[in-house]
């Protein structure tokens, strides 16, 4: 039982330790409850201690009936003594009163024993994720915090494959619990929501359920407008002089909830998308979820004299979820001996 504080010592004369006096009728004999009530005004008070009324007669006071002078600040014992007749739940109250006038009561209640099955969350949120069919785990807790051994049941029929679920039943002792595992394979795009019911395993009905919620999206890096930040599908540079150079600034937005790395590479197989410009180059940007591990990537690109033309400034790195990151390309146009030439 929590233990109540005098949060108010002038409005508060007195209070009892506990909201609440719960006894499990259990078939065991006599029950002995010890709880307290305590002075909080600033000056001694006569206490005393009595069972309402209208409480069911299996309850008496064994010791807190008579009225004592009680100190400031100090305690006084109450125990309360049951005697249950028959496996039924009973019910009564327990009344204190200052100076002859009753103050204050707390409820008493002898319930039978029973299972109590809790969880610690109705909902398990896996977020967002990305799609690279990978499995994600997720868990919560079932406890039991009754009085009595209780079983329960996961129903996961109701489940798409992709999910799996363990341990899908088990048997708990009192405030004893288990772990539940969730795993999800991300396979499928969009947002999710399914429901996973928990039954009793006495009476099959259901007694909880968990809702499973969250989106997988695919790995993707756009190429925004350092202005309107709006995507664009390539970069202008203008008219200029040979020999001079030219910038234009971009942002490199990480639309995923996944860090990714980036390479930048210059492709000169693609066809052209700059007007009055004669060399046939663009820009593609690689995604490499694995790692920049391709120590070859300038020649695979096969563009030596397009990388003296243009220039990307950075060339790789990583952005974490949804990160933006400035690129500059520096057009430099300028003479240079060439095997393969100008095309007209």
């Amino acid at each position: 039982h929590a233990i109540s504080r005098c949060m108010d010592l002038n409005s508060r004369l007195m209070e009892f330790s506990v909201d609440k006096i719960t006894i499990i009728n259990d078939d065991r004999g006599y029950k002995k409850t010890i709880c307290y009530v305590q002075n909080c005004s600033t000056t001694s008070l006569k206490i005393r201690v009595a069972i309402s009324q209208k409480s069911d007669p299996v309850f008496r006071l064994l010791n807190g009936y008579d009225e004592h002078t009680i100190a400031s600040g100090l305690k006084h014992t109450v125990i309360l003594q049951s005697e249950p007749q028959q496996r039924v739940p009973y019910r009564g109250e327990l009344e204190a009163f200052v100076d002859g006038k009753l103050t204050s009561g707390i409820p008493i209640e002898m319930l039978l024993p029973s299972c109590l099955i809790e969880l610690s969350s109705h909902v398990v949120d896996f977020g967002l994720l990305v799609r690279e069919h990978q499995i994600v785990t997720k868990t919560f807790t079932i406890a039991n915090n009754g009085t009595t051994d209780g079983g329960f049941n996961l129903a996961t029929e109701s489940l798409p494959p992709l999910y799996q679920v363990s341990p899908c039943q088990g048997k708990l002792k009192p405030k004893e619990k288990v772990e539940i595992q969730i795993e999800l394979l991300c396979k499928h795009l969009g947002p999710f929501n399914e429901i996973l019911k928990i039954l009793s395993e006495e009476t099959r009905a259901e007694i909880h359920s968990v809702s499973i919620t969250g989106s997988i999206e695919v790995r993707k890096l756009e190429l925004l407008d350092s202005s309107t930040q709006s995507t664009i599908e390539h970069v202008e540079f203008g008219s200029t002089y040979y020999g001079t150079s030219i910038i234009q600034r971009a942002i490199l937005y990480n639309n995923s909830p996944a860090s990714t790395q980036f390479v930048v590479l210059l492709d000169t197989q693609s066809n052209a998308t700059l007007e009055g410009l004669d060399k046939s180059v663009t820009l593609a940007l690689a995604c490499t979820p694995g790692g920049l591990s391709q120590d070859k990537w300038r020649e695979q690109c096969n563009s030596p004299q397009s990388e003296e033309v243009i220039v990307v400034r950075p060339q790789q790195g990583t952005l974490n979820p949804f990160e933006t990151r400035v690129i500059e390309f520096v057009f430099s146009p300028h003479v240079y001996k060439s095997e393969t030439g100008w095309s007209q």
